[in-house]
C-alpha cells in the first residue's frame, strides 16, 4: 500500500490574534486579561485558562463571549480565545469564539480607534472561519458550506485592501476554497506571484496544491520553509515533508522524517503509519536477500501493532490490518477478519485513495473465496476512485483474463508495463496471454519479448530469491527452447525443481512443475533424468496419506503414461507394459493406453490381441482419429505380412488390405476434424501408406495424401508435420532433390520437437541414399544411432549396412564390405529374430568374395581369399538354411526360392575364389623373394656407408693431431718470446731505477736551470746525437688448440678492440726505416751547422723553448711507441696463426708495408731485440719536428718475415 497524501487542512486551524509567524508556534497562555469599565476606571478580568471553573468547563466560552460583548472588548481577544481553545483540542469552543467574532463584527462593536488594526482583525478572524468551513467541507464533504466560505471571504476581502496587508490571508484562502472543490490547476494560479515565499500559510497552502498535482519537489520546498520558520508548528510539517521524499524516491530521507517526527511526539499516528508502509514496501523489494526482506516485514508488523495500540480506529491503521491479514499463510488467514478490516475503512475514511484500497482489498478477499463476481464488481469501485493504482489495475486484468476476454486483459497489463517495465508478474502474465494466440505472428514475436524480459530483469545476486513461482520457471524454459539456449533452458526446469522441492501441502502445483519438466527433458533426449522425475513425481502422486483426490489421480495417470511411453522408447516393453496396464486399471476408458498397448501387441505379432484393443477404442469412441488410423495401419501389416510369404499376393493379402483401406476410408470422412492440423496430418500418412502396397491404385492415394497435408498445413502455416508429410509425398514418388530440401528446412527450423527432428533425419538419409550419397546418409544415420538409441538399434545399423553394402560393389573395395559385414552383424546380434539380417549377413559374405576376385592384385592377399571362403562356405549354409524352412516359421522378410539360388550361386564364387587364391599365393612369392632382395641390397648398402664413415673418422683424427702439434710448436717459440720480453722489461726498470744521467758539459743538452746558457754566452754548444728510446714489447699469449678455429675476421676483430690499426704500423715501420738510413747523412750536416756563425746568432728564449718541445715529444714519442708495438704484434699473431692452420687469406696492407721495409733497407738486425740499446736517431730542425715525426719514437716488434723463425 503506498503512502497516502497528508490533509493539509488541518494545518489551516492554528492562527493566532495577530498571525504573525513567530506568533504562530508560541506556547499555550495561562492566562487572558479581558478590560472591564468599574466606575469609570478601566480594570482587567483575569481568565485562568488551565481552569475549568474559568474555561474549560461547559458553558465557559459562551459565557466569555458574552462578557467580551458586554464590555464592548476588542476584537482581537475573540482570536486569541479562539486559538486557546483550539490548543487545548476544545472544538466547541472554538467555534463558539470565532462565532461569537463574527456576531461581534456584525453588530459594529469592537475598538474604533485605530481603524487598520480593527480591520486586520476582522480579516484574521473572516478568514478563519472561512478555512474552519472548508475544513467541514474537506472532511465531511459538506459542498453546501461552500457558499459560508464565498460569503466569508467576499466580506474579508474589501477590508484586506484597506489594511494593505502584505500577508493576503483571503487571497490564500481562496485558493484553499479552489484545493478543496478540486481545481488544482485554478488554485496554483491564483498563488502565483505571491510576494512573500516565507509565509507560513502560503507554504502551507502551495504544499498542499503542489502535493496534489504531483510536483513532489515543489511541496517539499515550501514544507521545509515551515519547518525553518515554525519548527514546533503542529501537526506536525515533517509527515507530508517525509510524503514527498518518499514519491521523489529517497526513501531513508523520508523515513528520516517520519522517524523525527515520532521522536517528537511518540503518538503521532501518522509518522507510525508511514514508517509501516516503508518497511511493507521495502520487504517486497527484490534487491534485498530474503533475510533483510524478513526483518523488514517484521517491522512493518510491529508498527503496525504499535498504530493499532495507539488509536486503533484509524482508517489508516485498519487498513494495515486488512493487509496483514491478507498476507498470512493460507493456513492461518482468516477471510472474515480480512474482509472486516476492509470495510471498517470503508465506513470511517473521506479519502479516495484510503476508500480504493478498502476496495481493493476487499476484492482480492473474494478473489480468494473464488468469488469472481464480487471481486470483479470491487475491483472496479476501486478503479473509479484511484485509475492509477498499478494493483488495482493488475486485479482488473486479471479479472478480464478469468471472463476470457483477451484484449482488455492485454490492454491493463501493457498499461502496467508502460509504468513498470520490468515487473516480472506482468510481464508473465502478459506473455501467457500472447501465447494463446498461436496463429498471429506479433503475438508470438511478444512473447519471446516478454520472457526475454523477464530473463534480463531477474539476473543477479538473488535470482533464486526473486523468483518463487516455479511454473514461471517451467515457461522461462519451454520459451528459452532452442537448439542455441539448451543450457540455459536446462537451468530454468532446474531452478523449477529447487524451488518445488518434496512439498506436499501444494500438492498439485508440485507435480505439474515436476511433469513438465520431465516431459522437456524427455524431448531433449536425456531418458535417464527424465526417469528420474517421472518416478519422483509418481512417489509424490502416492504419499497423499489420505488417499489421492481426483485432480492427484488426474496428474498420476498422465504422468504414469508419460513414464511408460518413455519405457517404451528406450526398448524396456515389459515395464512400459506394467504401468499401461496400471492406468487402465484406475481408468479402463484411457484411450491411449490401449492405443500404446495394441501397438506393442502389433510389434510382438500378437495381431489378435492388437486388433481388440483398437476396437475397444473403436467402439467406446466411433470418431477417435488415432483409432481409427492405427486399425488401418493393422491391417494394412497383415497385408504386407501375407505378401511377403510369396510373390503374388494371395487372396486373403488382397483381401485384408482391401478391407483395410474401405474401412479407413469410410471412417475417415465422419470422424475426421478438418480443422485440426494433426487429425489430417494422421489421415495423410495411412493414406501414403496405402500407396506402398497398392501398386494400381498407387498414384491416387499419393495425390489423396498430398490433400491432407495440404489442408493441415492452411489449417496452420507453421505445422511441422504437415511439412514432414509433403516432403514424404515427394519421397514416394520419387522426386528425392525435393523431397531432400524439405528434409533439411525441416530440420534447420529451431525449436524442432525432438520425435519429428529424428523422423526427418531419418527420411533424410532414406533419401540421400536413394540420391546415391551414401556417406552423407551413413552420417544421418549414425547421428540418430549414436545421440538416440546409444548404438543399440538394430535397423539403423542394417541401414547403414546397406550403404556400405552398395559403396563396397560400386567401388569393388573389399574393406568397405567387411564394414557392411561387421554393421549387419550387429544389427543380428540385437535382433537375432530378424530373418533378414540372417540373410543379408549370407550376402555380404557372398560379395565379400566377388569383390575380393575382382579386385586388384595387389588389394588381396592369402589371408583375405582364405577369409572370403571361409565366408562364401557360412553363406550357402545360411542360404540353403532360409531356402529349406518351413513355410510356417517363415516371417515374410525375404524369397525363399531366391535364397536357394543364393546357395547355388555360392559355389560358382567359391571356384572363382580358389583360382584367385592360387594366383595370390604365387604373387606373394614372387613380392616376398623381391622384398628380400631389396633388403639385402639395403644391408651392403648401409655397411659401405659405415666403412666410409670409419674412414673420414680416421684422416680427421689425423689432421687434427698435425694442427696440434703445429699450435704446441708455436706455442714454444711464443714462450721463448716471452721470457726475453719480461727480461728486457727488467732491465729497463733498472735502468729507471739508476735515475737520470748528469748532463755532461757540450753534449748539446741544454737544461733549464743551466746556468752557463745565457744570452751572454758565446760558447757554442757541441751537436748531440739523439738517443733512440728504448723499445717495450707486449708479451705474446700463448697460442692454445682453442684459438685454431680463429679466422681473419677475429683477428681483425682483436686488433681494433685493443686500439691498434695495422696500416698504422706498416706506415710507422717504413718512417722507421726511412730515419735510419738518414741517420748518418744527417748527423755530418748537423755537426756543420752548429759550428757556423748563424747558430751563434739563435736567442736565448728560442733554446729554452727547443729544449722544452725536445723533452714534450720524447715523452709522447714513448707512449705512441708502445701502441705501435701491440698493435704489430697483434696483427703478427693473427698471421701467424692463420698460417698454422693452413688458411689462405688475401694480403693485407701490413703485409705490403712489409715489402717496403725489405725495399727501404730495413734489415732484420734492426728489429733484433739485441741491439734496442744502441744507434740514435738524427736531430731534425725544431720548426719540422711535429711534422715529420709521426709518433716521436721507433717501435721494436717481433718480425713477421718468415725468415725469422728459422
Amino acid at each position: 500500500m503506498a503512502i497516502a497524501a497528508f490533509r493539509p487542512s488541518t494545518l489551516w486551524a492554528r492562527f493566532n490574534a495577530k498571525c504573525h509567524p513567530a506568533q504562530m508556534a508560541q506556547e499555550a497562555l495561562q492566562t487572558v486579561e479581558i478590560p472591564v469599565q468599574e466606575g469609570g476606571e478601566e480594570a482587567f478580568l483575569s481568565v485562568h485558562l488551565d481552569s475549568e471553573e474559568e474555561f474549560t468547563g461547559p458553558g465557559q466560552d459562551a459565557y466569555i463571549v458574552s462578557i467580551l460583548n458586554a464590555e464592548n472588548a476588542p476584537l482581537s481577544l475573540f482570536l486569541t480565545f479562539a486559538i486557546e481553545a483550539y490548543k487545548r483540542r476544545l472544538p466547541t469552543a472554538y467555534n463558539t469564539f470565532l462565532y461569537g467574532g463574527k456576531q461581534y463584527i456584525d453588530a459594529g462593536k469592537g475598538d474604533r480607534k485605530v481603524a487598520a488594526e480593527s480591520n486586520r482583525d476582522k480579516v484574521l478572524l473572516l478568514n478563519a472561519l472561512a478555512n474552519d468551513r472548508l475544513d467541514h467541507v474537506f472532511k465531511e464533504n459538506q459542498v453546501a458550506l461552500l457558499d459560508q466560505v464565498v460569503n466569508l471571504l467576499n466580506q474579508a476581502d474589501p477590508l484586506e485592501s484597506r489594511t494593505g496587508d502584505q500577508y493576503q490571508l483571503t487571497r490564500i484562502s481562496k485558493a484553499m476554497m479552489m484545493f478543496v472543490r478540486g481545481d488544482y490547476d485554478s488554485a496554483l494560479n491564483t498563488l502565483s506571484g505571491f510576494q512573500d515565499h516565507h509565509f507560513p500559510p502560503f507554504n502551507l497552502a502551495m504544499g498542499a496544491i503542489a502535493a496534489k498535482l504531483k510536483k513532489w519537489k515543489e511541496a517539499a520546498k515550501c514544507y521545509q520553509r515551515i519547518l525553518q520558520i515554525i519548527p514546533d508548528l503542529k501537526p506536525d510539517p515533517r509527515i507530508p515533508l517525509g510524503i514527498c521524499f518518499h514519491r521523489l524516491g529517497f526513501t531513508e530521507i523520508a523515513r528520516k522524517a517520519f522517524e523525527r517526527a515520532l521522536e517528537r511526539d511518540p503518538t503521532n499516528i501518522n509518522a507510525v503509519t508511514c514508517l509501516a508502509a516503508i518497511d511493507w514496501q521495502e520487504a517486497k523489494k527484490t534487491y534485498h536477500n530474503m533475510d533483510e526482506r524478513q526483518e523488514f516485514k517484521k517491522a512493518g508488523r510491529k508498527r503496525i501493532e504499535e498504530a493499532a495500540r495507539l488509536d486503533g480506529q484509524h482508517p489508516l491503521v485498519r487498513a494495515f490490518l486488512s493487509i496483514r491479514e491478507m498476507e498470512k499463510p493460507l493456513e492461518s488467514q482468516s477471510v472474515p477478519k480480512w474482509i472486516g478490516f476492509a470495510d471498517q475503512v470503508l465506513s470511517t475514511a473521506k479519502s479516495a485513495g484510503l476508500r480504493a484500497d478498502a476496495y481493493y482489498l476487499n476484492g482480492r478477499a473474494l478473489h480468494s473465496q473464488a468469488n469472481y463476481e464480487k471481486a470483479f464488481e470491487a475491483y472496479k469501485e476501486a478503479m473509479q476512485l484511484n485509475p492509477e493504482s498499478l494493483p488495482i489495475l493488475r486485479a482488473v486484468g486479471e479479472m478480464y483474463m478469468w471472463k476470457g476476454d483477451e484484449t482488455k486483459a492485454i490492454g491493463c497489463f501493457e498499461s502496467i508495463l508502460e509504468k513498470i517495465p520490468t515487473s516480472i508478474p506482468i510481464l508473465h502474465a502478459l506473455g501467457s496471454l500472447y501465447s494463446t494466440k498461436k496463429d498471429d505472428r506479433p503475438a508470438r514475436k511478444k512473447v519471446h519479448e516478454c520472457f526475454n524480459s523477464i530473463s534480463k530483469a531477474i539476473i543477479g545476486p538473488n535470482l533464486d530469491e526473486m523468483i518463487r513461482n516455479p511454473l514461471l520457471c517451467v515457461e522461462m524454459a519451454w520459451v528459452k527452447d532452442s537448439p542455441d539456449n539448451t543450457r540455459e533452458c536446462e537451468e530454468w526446469y532446474s531452478r523449477a525443481l529447487k524451488i518445488v522441492g518434496d512439498d506436499i501441502v501444494h500438492m498439485e502445483l508440485n507435480v505439474e512443475v515436476i511433469n513438465n519438466a520431465a516431459v522437456k527433458t524427455h524431448v531433449n533426449g536425456k531418458t535417464e533424468e527424465a526417469i528420474d522425475m517421472y518416478q519422483k513425481a509418481v512417489d509424490l502422486c502416492r504419499a497423499r496419506v489420505a488417499g489421492p483426490d481426483e485432480e492427484i489421480q488426474a496428474y498420476s495417470i498422465t504422468i504414469k503414461y508419460n513414464l511408460a511411453r518413455l519405457y517404451e522408447q528406450t526398448g524396456n516393453i515389459e515395464k512400459a507394459t506394467s504401468f499401461y496396464e496400471e492406468i487402465l486399471e484406475a481408468d479402463p476408458e484411457y484411450h491411449d493406453a490401449h492405443l500404446r498397448l495394441g501397438e506393442i501387441a502389433e510389434l510382438q505379432q500378437q495381431y489378435d490381441t492388437a486388433r481388440q484393443h483398437y476396437n475397444r477404442v473403436v467402439s467406446s469412441d466411433p470418431r477417435n482419429v488415432d483409432s481409427i488410423i492405427m486399425l488401418a495401419r493393422h491391417w494394412e501389416n497383415l497385408s504386407i505380412l501375407h505378401s511377403g510369404r510369396s510373390i503374388k499376393i494371395s487372396e486373403e493379402a488382397h483381401k485384408e488390405s482391401k478391407s483395410s483401406r474401405d474401412l479407413f476410408q469410410k471412417i475417415i470422412k465422419d470422424s475426421i476434424d478438418r480443422v485440426d492440423p494433426y487429425s489430417l496430418c494422421g489421415a495423410g500418412n495411412v493414406t501414403l501408406s496405402f500407396a506402398r502396397t497398392d501398386y494400381k491404385n498407387q498414384q491416387a492415394h499419393i495425390k489423396t495424401a498430398f490433400e491432407y497435408f495440404n489442408k493441415a498445413l492452411k489449417v496452420d502455416g507453421l505445422c511441422l508435420y504437415a511439412v514432414m508429410g509433403i516432403a514424404n509425398v515427394f519421397a514416394e514418388s520419387e522426386h528425392y532433390k525435393e523431397a531432400s530440401d524439405i528434409y533439411q528446412q525441416i530440420l534447420d527450423t529451431p525449436g524442432v520437437p525432438q520425435p519429428l527432428a529424428i523422423q526427418a533425419t531419418l527420411n533424410h538419409a532414406h533419401v540421400l541414399y536413394s540420391l546415391t550419397l551414401y556417406k552423407q546418409a551413413i552420417a544421418k544415420y549414425q547421428s540418430i544411432l549414436h545421440n538416440v538409441f546409444k548404438d543399440s538399434n538394430p535397423e539403423l545399423n542394417n541401414f547403414i549396412a546397406r550403404c556400405y553394402y552398395t559403396m563396397a560393389k560400386r567401388e569393388r573395395d573389399p574393406q568397405m564390405m567387411l564394414t557392411a559385414l561387421h554393421h549387419i552383424q550387429k544389427a543380428n546380434k540385437l535382433n537375432p529374430s530378424d530373418q533378414s539380417y540372417t540373410y543379408n549377413i549370407a550376402m555380404v559374405k557372398q560379395q565379400y568374395a566377388s569383390v575380393l576376385n575382382s579386385a586388384p592384385a595387389h588389394k588381396r592377399t592369402v589371408a583375405a581369399m582364405d577369409e572370403a571362403l571361409r565366408g562364401l562356405e557360412s553363406a550357402k549354409a545360411t542360404f540353403a538354411n532360409l531356402a529349406n524352412m518351413p513355410v510356417a516359421d517363415h516371417d515374410g522378410s525375404y524369397d525363399m526360392k531366391l535364397a536357394g539360388q543364393r546357395a547355388d550361386y555360392c559355389d560358382k564364387v567359391k571356384k572363382e575364389t580358389e583360382k584367385k587364391l592360387h594366383e595370390t599365393k604365387t604373387l606373394e612369392r614372387e613380392r616376398a623373394a623381391k622384398l628380400q632382395h631389396i633388403q639385402e641390397e639395403r644391408e651392403r648398402r648401409k655397411e659401405q656407408a659405415r666403412l666410409a664413415e670409419e674412414e673420414k673418422k680416421a684422416v680427421d683424427l689425423k689432421r687434427q693431431q698435425e694442427t696440434e702439434q703445429k699450435l704446441r710448436e708455436k706455442n714454444e717459440k711464443v714462450q721463448e718470446e716471452n721470457r726475453f720480453l719480461k727480461e728486457q722489461e727488467a732491465l729497463e726498470k733498472e735502468r729507471k731505477k739508476a735515475g737520470k744521467r748528469k748532463p755532461k758539459k757540450n753534449d748539446g743538452i741544454v737544461e733549464d736551470n743551466d746556468p752557463s746558457d745565457s744570452e751572454d754566452s758565446d760558447q757554442e754548444p757541441k751537436p748531440r746525437a739523439k738517443s733512440v728510446p728504448k723499445k717495450k714489447r707486449k708479451v705474446v699469449q700463448e697460442t692454445t688448440p682453442d684459438s685454431d678455429g680463429r679466422d681473419d675476421s677475429d683477428g681483425a676483430s682483436e686488433s681494433r678492440t685493443n686500439g691498434y690499426d695495422s696500416n698504422e704500423v706498416d706506415e710507422e715501420l717504413e718512417d722507421d726505416a726511412a730515419g735510419n738510413n738518414r741517420m748518418g747523412e744527417d748527423g755530418d750536416v748537423r755537426s756543420k751547422k752548429s759550428k757556423s756563425k748563424k747558430s751563434k746568432s739563435r736567442s736565448k728564449e728560442k733554446k729554452k723553448s727547443k729544449s722544452k718541445s725536445a723533452k714534450s715529444s720524447k715523452k709522447r714519442q714513448r707512449d705512441e711507441d708502445g701502441e705501435k708495438l701491440h698493435r704489430r704484434l697483434a696483427t703478427s699473431d693473427n698471421e701467424q696463426e692463420d698460417e698454422i692452420d693452413g688458411r689462405p687469406h688475401k694480403k693485407s696492407k701490413s703485409a705490403k708495408s712489409k715489402g717496403k721495409k725489405k725495399q727501404s733497407g730495413l734489415s732484420v738486425e734492426f728489429i733484433d731485440d739485441s741491439e734496442e740499446e744502441g744507434g740514435s736517431a738524427p736531430r731534425k730542425d725544431d720548426d719540422s719536428l711535429d711534422e715529420t715525426d709521426t709518433g716521436g719514437r721507433n717501435d721494436n716488434t717481433v718480425s713477421d718475415d718468415p725468415m725469422d723463425e728459422d
